[in-house]
Parts: C-alpha cells; sequence; structure tokens
C-alpha cells in the first residue's frame, strides 16, 4: 500500500486552501469562491474515508490490542476477533486508497488545480497587491484573526462539560484559527507569533487525538457490526482515552489562554 502521508498532507493542504477562500470575499468573483468551496469539498469527502482507516489501522488499532494483551493475554477470544478485524481494514484501506488515487489523477482534479493556480492565487496577489499598504493589510488581518479566535472562545465555554459534538465543534474552531495566523503570518513580528501559535498547535493536537479515539466505535462498527466483540473492545477503549483526554485538553486551553494574542498592540 501506498504511504499514507499523501493523503494526510493533501487534506491539510485542501483544508488550508479553504480557509484561504473564506478569507477571500470581496477579491475573489463569487462564483470562483463558490465553484472553489464546492471542489474542495469533492476532494476532502473523497479522501476522507482512507484517512479515517489509516488512523484507524496504525493508530487505533495496534493501541486497542497491545492493552487488550497486556489484559487479557495473547490469547484471548477478544484479541483474536480484533486481529480479523485488523484484516477487514486492510481490505477497506485499500479501496480507500484507490478511490483517493482516482481523485487526484481524474480529469475533475486537474481542473480544479488549475482553477486554483490559473485564477484564484493570481486574483488572491492581485488583490493584496491592490491594498493600500501593509499597515491596512495588518488591520484587516488583525480583525479577521480576533473574529476567528473570538468564535474559538465562545466555542470553548462548553469545553467542561462538553462530549464530543462540543468537542468537534472547538476542534474545528482552533483549525480555522491556526490556518488564519498561519495565512497572515509574515504581517506580524515573528516572535510575537509563534508562542501563540505553538500553544494553539498543542491545544488542536490533543483535541485531534480525542477526535479520533472518539470516532473509533464508529469506524469498527461499520466494519465488523455494532455488537461484535471487537467494537466493545473498542467502545471501552476510547471512552477510556475520551476521559484521560479531558485533563490534557484543560490544560492545553489555559496554556493557551495564557497567551496573549499577537495581532494585538500593547
Amino acid at each position: 500500500m501506498r504511504d499514507p502521508e499523501w493523503i494526510h498532507q493533501m487534506r491539510i493542504a485542501v483544508r488550508r486552501l479553504r480557509s484561504c477562500i473564506a478569507l477571500a470575499d470581496g477579491v475573489l468573483a463569487p462564483e470562483t469562491i463558490e465553484r472553489l468551496r464546492h471542489e474542495t469539498r469533492w476532494v476532502l469527502d473523497t479522501l476522507g474515508p482512507a484517512r479515517d482507516l489509516d488512523v484507524f489501522a496504525l493508530e487505533t488499532l495496534p493501541a486497542v490490542e497491545a492493552d487488550l494483551v497486556r489484559t487479557a493475554g495473547d490469547g484471548s477470544a477478544t484479541t483474536a476477533t480484533l486481529r480479523s478485524l485488523t484484516r477487514r481494514t486492510a481490505t477497506r484501506r485499500r479501496a480507500a486508497h484507490a478511490a483517493s488515487v482516482d481523485c487526484v489523477t481524474s480529469p475533475r482534479f486537474t481542473r480544479f488545480v488549475l482553477t486554483t493556480y490559473g485564477t484564484a492565487l493570481p486574483a488572491l496577489r492581485g488583490g493584496a497587491a491592490a491594498g493600500a499598504g501593509a499597515e491596512d493589510a495588518r488591520r484587516y488581518a488583525a480583525r479577521l484573526i480576533d473574529r476567528r479566535a473570538r468564535r474559538l472562545a465562545k466555542a470553548a465555554r462548553r469545553l467542561a462539560n462538553g462530549g464530543v459534538d462540543e468537542r468537534h465543534a472547538i476542534r474545528i474552531a482552533a483549525k480555522k484559527l491556526r490556518y488564519a495566523t498561519e495565512f497572515f503570518a509574515t504581517l506580524f513580528p515573528a516572535r510575537r507569533a509563534k508562542a501563540y501559535r505553538k500553544a494553539l498547535a498543542v491545544l488542536q493536537d490533543e483535541l485531534g487525538a480525542f477526535n479520533d479515539a472518539a470516532v473509533a466505535p464508529r469506524v469498527a462498527a461499520a466494519l465488523a457490526g455494532p455488537t461484535a466483540a471487537a467494537t466493545v473492545a473498542i467502545e471501552s477503549w476510547s471512552a477510556g482515552r475520551a476521559g484521560a483526554s479531558g485533563r490534557s485538553i484543560a490544560a492545553a486551553w489555559a496554556a493557551f489562554e495564557a497567551v496573549a494574542p499577537f495581532w494585538k498592540r500593547g
């Protein structure tokens, strides 16, 4: 099987492009924005199952099996069903990877790339060049970053008592804020931004680890059935990880909140 990292990096790149598009109102034509949003969603939706199965096969299943071997022994019936699930996952992964390759080698994907590089990026560069100067650009960037920071803070009010959906919303808000800070990074002193972006990255990583554990039972149920022994074992593992990650997420949020917003003077 191909190195799965390319799918992960492709999804990151496309999400960053979507973040850039979201900041492009007034620079790109509305029909161009809508077309790019539609095509980026198509790419993410097509590559998403492969990425979910990569995480499940390479991270979740080995962790669950290690816990089972430690507690129940290598010869337990549940361990055997888990290994059967591993083989089934490998088959599904190959199909998902094939679909991903078909996506990025398709004429439709080629048109998407050409539209991005031939229309969107030149328009964005032209829009930036037409601005009144670096100071105006910094004020514009600060306003947009601040808006996303406030959205994250609002979502995080439910961090302590929130469940999977609430933490997912916080993770998405953190991701959008991070992409905005990266997009406008050159407009601000690097030293001021470094600590903020580092704390934000740690928070995003903790939320991502929680999300991977939270979706594992759904992936297992789709592969093995909701009542299979392996699915039950993964649900138990997921619940344990969720409880432990709550403390890590809270600590990451506290550290992030303590960092001064780099786009505000003072």
